[in-house]
C-alpha cells in the first residue's frame, strides 16, 4: 500500500500527547503543511493555542526513526494511510468538526464515497429481538447496495455487519483502537470476513495501538461522519448508540429510530431519542421513504427530473425487460458499485421497486422517469 509523505508526518504529529485532532488542525490551517509545521518556531505553535509541552515533544523526538518505524509498521500489518490533506480521504468525514487528521485503513477505501452509507448502531448487550430488528434492517439495506457503517463491537453493530455480509453486500467497521489489534477479540473472524467480501475496515489510530474506553467515544463520531444518516436500534439509557446520534445531529446527519416497550431498560434511550425529535421507523419501508423525503435523488427544478448516465441506462433496461441485477451486470457491463449505488437512489426516489423475489419492478414514479428520459431524449 502507498501513502503521502504529509500523512506520514501527519500520523505520527497526531499521537503527541494532548496534540488531538483540533489541535493539529489548527497548525495545519496556518502552516504549508505537515513539513512547515516540524520546522516551526514554538512562537508559532503557540500562536495555535498549543500546549508548551506538544511543542518540546515535537522537538525532542527523531524523526528520522519515528516515520521509519511508522511505515514499517503499516508495511507489516498491511494497512494503508490516507490524511485529510489527500483526495481520496473521505469527502463526508472531511466537513465534521473535529475531522481525524489521518485514517487507516484495510480493504475498499472507496467505499466511502461509492454509495449510500448508513450507520446502524446500538448496545453491546442487545436482546435477541434487537439482534433481530438491527440483522433485518442491515440485511435488506445491503441488498439494494446501501453500505452499512457500524463499530465492529458486540450486540448490534456485530449483527448489522454480518447481516451486510449475509446480503452479499458492503460494510463499514470503525475501530476505537488499531487494525492490528482487533477489538473485540471475539470479532476478528468477522473483521476477516469483511476484507475478504470487499469491505473496509477504518480507525484513526496507529495498527498496534490498543483499544482504550475513551477511544470509542472519538470513534462514534467518524461512524456518524461517514454516513449521511444513524438508524438507532435498541438503546438503554447509557450507550454509546446515543452518543453516535449525538454527534450525527451536531454534524447534520439524520437520526432514525426503532421504538421499543416503553418498561424495558434496553429502549429508554431509543424512545427518548423519539420524544427529542428524532424520526421513529419501524421498518425498512419507513427508512426508504423518509430518505426519498429528505431529497436524496436528483430533482433540480419542480417538474425536471435529472439521471445520471448510469440510472438513465438501468430504466432503459427495464423498459425493455431487464429484470434481475445479474442481467443488468451483463448488458451493461456497469461496475457494480456504480449499478449499486443508482439502483438504490432509484428505489429511494420510488421510479422502481424490488419485488420479494428479487425482480426489478416500475415503482409508484415510474410514469414521470419515462417522460423524463422522453423529453431528454426529444430534446438531443
Amino acid at each position: 500500500m502507498l501513502w503521502s509523505e504529509e500523512a506520514l508526518i501527519l500520523s505520527v504529529l497526531a499521537q503527541i500527547p494532548d496534540l488531538g485532532p483540533s489541535r493539529l488542525a489548527k497548525l495545519l490551517a496556518n502552516s504549508a503543511g505537515p513539513q512547515a509545521i516540524l520546522q516551526a518556531d514554538q512562537a508559532f505553535w503557540q500562536a495555535a493555542g498549543v500546549p508548551p509541552d506538544c511543542y518540546a515533544h515535537c522537538r525532542k523526538m527523531d524523526w528520522e526513526v519515528e516515520l521509519s518505524r511508522r511505515e514499517r509498521e503499516l508495511a507489516e500489518s498491511e494497512t494503508g494511510l490516507v490524511c485529510i490533506l489527500d483526495s481520496n480521504y473521505p469527502r463526508e468525514l472531511r466537513k465534521i468538526d473535529s475531522p481525524p487528521p489521518v485514517l487507516y485503513y484495510q480493504g475498499d477505501l472507496s467505499l466511502t464515497e461509492r454509495g449510500l452509507c448508513l450507520a446502524v448502531v446500538g448496545t453491546r448487550r442487545a436482546t435477541q429481538q434487537g439482534l433481530n430488528i438491527a440483522s433485518d434492517f442491515s440485511y435488506n439495506l445491503a441488498e439494494i447496495g446501501v453500505v452499512i457503517v457500524s463499530g465492529l463491537a458486540t450486540g448490534i453493530d456485530g449483527a448489522a455487519h454480518r447481516a451486510a455480509l449475509k446480503a452479499g453486500g458492503k460494510t463499514i467497521a470503525v475501530l476505537g483502537g488499531g487494525l492490528a489489534k482487533i477489538y473485540p477479540q471475539e470479532h476478528r473472524g468477522l473483521a476477516g470476513e469483511i476484507l475478504r467480501e470487499g469491505g473496509l475496515l477504518l480507525s484513526e489510530y496507529p495498527p498496534r495501538y490498543p483499544a482504550y474506553p475513551q477511544q470509542f467515544i472519538a470513534r462514534n463520531r467518524i461512524i456518524s461522519g461517514l454516513s449521511k444518516g444513524v438508524v438507532v436500534v435498541e438503546a438503554p439509557a447509557r450507550s454509546g448508540a446515543l452518543i453516535t446520534a449525538g454527534f450525527a445531529v451536531e454534524q447534520g446527519r439524520e437520526v432514525f429510530v426503532v421504538p421499543g416497550a416503553i418498561y424495558q431498560a434496553n429502549w429508554v434511550g431509543s424512545n427518548r431519542l423519539v420524544k427529542q425529535g428524532a424520526c421513529l421507523i419501524t421498518g425498512v419501508d419507513d427508512l426508504l421513504q423518509e430518505l426519498a423525503l429528505l431529497n436524496f435523488g436528483h430533482t433540480t427544478g419542480a417538474d425536471k427530473i435529472v439521471f445520471s448516465e448510469v440510472e438513465a441506462t438501468i430504466l432503459q433496461q427495464i423498459t425493455l425487460g431487464t429484470e434481475t441485477v445479474e442481467a443488468l451486470l451483463e448488458t451493461t457491463q456497469i461496475e457494480m458499485g456504480r449499478l449499486s449505488y443508482a439502483l438504490t437512489n432509484l428505489q429511494l426516489n420510488k421510479f422502481i421497486t424490488v419485488s420479494l423475489d428479487g425482480r426489478l419492478l416500475p415503482g409508484p414514479l415510474w410514469s414521470k422517469a419515462v417522460i423524463s428520459l422522453q423529453n431528454e431524449a426529444a430534446s438531443l
